[in-house]
C-alpha cells in the first residue's frame, strides 16, 4: 500500500513538472512569436496599424524626412562600400557628374537597407527615391524627351512604354519611388518650368499623365514593377503666377 502511495505521488508530480514545462514552452513560444507586423499572411491593414503603434514619433518621422547621411551605416557583404565610403557617396547625390553606375546604386541601397532590417528595432526598411521627370534621374540610365516633347506626341501608349523603362531602371537600383508625373498646366510661360508640364491642355496632361485603364499614375503600377510607386507634382495651382509668387 505505501509503495502504491509512493507511486501515486510521484506519478502526480511527474504530471505537475510536464504541465509547468509544456506552460514555459507555450509561454516562450508566445513571446518569441513574429510581431503582427511582419506577418505576411495579415491583412495589410492589420500588419500597418500593428506596426504603427509600435513606432516612436522620432520612427515615424524618420520615414517620411530625409535622414542625416553623415550618420548612415551599412551592411555590405560584396565589400564594395564601407560606412565612410557610403556617407561621401550619399553626401554627392546632387552632383550630376558624379559616377554612380547601375551596379554601384544597387549595391548601395541594398547595403542601407541590409542594415536597416538586421540592425535597428524594428527592421523596418527604407523607402529609396529618386527624381523620374523624363527617366530615372541617376548615371546610366535611360534619358527620355522632356515631358512636353513626350506630350506632343500624342501618344499615351508610348508615355506609358517610357515610364515603364524608367520604373525598372529606377527599380533594378534599388529606388521604390520616383517623382513623376508633373500635373501642372503651363497657362503662363513666364513661370519658367513649361518643359517640366505636359502642356496647357487639361485633357492631353491627364490622358498623358494617367492611365485610364487602371486610374493610376504613369509611373506607378504601368512601370510594370508592382514595387514601384509614384509621386505626382508639384501642387494645384502651381502654374500660376498668382500663386507662384513674383515672375
Amino acid at each position: 500500500m505505501p509503495n502504491a502511495r509512493r507511486s501515486f505521488l510521484f506519478s502526480c508530480l511527474i504530471s505537475v513538472v510536464l504541465c509547468a514545462a509544456t506552460a514555459s514552452q507555450e509561454k516562450t513560444t508566445s513571446t518569441n512569436a513574429a510581431p503582427k507586423y511582419q506577418n505576411s499572411n495579415l491583412a495589410i491593414e492589420d500588419r500597418v496599424a500593428d506596426l504603427l503603434s509600435r513606432m516612436t514619433l522620432e520612427e515615424k518621422v524618420q520615414q517620411i524626412a530625409p535622414s542625416d547621411r553623415g550618420r548612415t551605416e551599412i551592411i555590405d557583404p560584396t565589400n564594395t562600400y564601407t560606412n565612410e565610403t557610403a556617407r561621401a557617396t550619399l553626401a554627392g547625390w546632387g552632383d550630376p557628374d558624379r559616377p554612380f553606375p547601375p551596379r554601384k546604386s544597387a549595391i548601395l541601397r541594398n547595403a542601407i537597407q541590409r542594415y536597416l532590417k538586421e540592425k535597428t528595432r524594428l527592421g523596418i526598411p527604407a523607402l529609396a527615391m529618386g527624381e523620374s521627370l523624363h527617366g530615372f534621374m541617376e548615371d546610366g540610365s535611360t534619358s527620355f524627351p522632356q515631358a512636353i516633347g513626350l506630350a506632343s506626341t500624342w501618344d499615351p501608349d508610348l508615355v506609358k512604354r517610357v515610364f515603364t523603362a524608367a520604373g525598372d531602371e529606377a527599380g533594378s537600383r534599388g529606388a521604390g519611388q520616383v517623382f513623376t508625373p508633373v500635373l501642372d498646366l503651363a497657362r503662363d510661360p513666364r513661370w519658367g518650368r513649361t518643359e517640366e508640364t505636359y502642356g496647357e491642355d487639361p485633357y492631353l496632361v491627364s490622358s498623358a499623365s494617367c492611365d485610364r485603364d487602371d486610374e493610376t499614375l504613369r509611373g506607378a503600377r504601368a512601370t510594370g514593377r508592382r514595387d514601384e510607386y509614384c509621386a505626382g507634382k508639384l501642387f494645384g495651382a502651381h502654374y500660376s503666377r498668382e500663386f507662384s509668387g513674383p515672375i
